[in-house]
């Protein structure tokens, strides 16, 4: 018998006005807590029992007209 786990990834592009106070590549970890009455989804940036891990990684792509690019 095999098993195989899926992992999902997805890829998003932003167009921000301010630079990324870290370097222009980097990884973002928070915990995501959803309350489920208010329909609200909550980042913490400390690990969180009741949260789900998740990881951000963005890389700076062109800083243009006063925008930065990210991936």
């Amino acid at each position: 018998m095999h098993f195989f786990v899926i992992e999902k990834l997805k890829t998003y592009w932003a167009i921000v006005e301010n630079r990324p106070l870290k370097q222009q590549e980097d990884s973002l970890v928070h915990w995501l807590v959803k309350d489920e009455k208010k329909n609200k989804t909550t980042a913490y940036a400390r690990e969180n029992a009741k949260g789900q891990r998740s990881e951000l990684s963005y890389k700076l792509i062109q800083e243009r007209s006063g925008f930065i690019y990210l991936r």
